[in-house]
């Protein structure tokens, strides 16, 4: 059983085919860089990737219906891409470090991360 990061923070990318949510055993992954989050991800839970520092780009799908607090929190160098138009309602406030910049849709060009 791996809990909160401490066997996974060697990984470098991340990439999830089955799951519908991202739970927190992200945490303090420092070297994790890249994640790809595919469309039947629809929550991504409070804390997910805290303190993941080295993260860059993410690109969060429009099937995205809930975000937890904290879920991108001390991502300070991260850019973060969302297809949705707009901050859907069930996303929590502080989802994102407030240091990220955060992109919507009619924002940017879809580019893969």
């Amino acid at each position: 059983k791996t809990g909160r990061g401490e066997s996974l923070r060697g990984f470098k990318s991340l990439f999830l085919r089955h799951q519908k949510s991202i739970r927190t055993i992200w945490i303090s992954c420092s070297n994790l860089t890249l994640i790809n989050i595919p469309d039947n991800i629809t929550s991504i839970g409070r804390h997910a990737f805290l303190d993941c520092s080295s993260l860059k780009s993410i690109i969060i799908p429009d099937s995205v219906q809930y975000i937890g607090g904290g879920a991108f929190e001390n991502c300070s160098s991260l850019t973060i891409y969302c297809e949705d138009t707009s901050e859907p309602l069930n996303w929590r406030s502080g989802w994102a470090d407030p240091d990220c910049e955060v992109l919507w849709g009619d924002e940017w060009e879809y580019k893969k991360v």
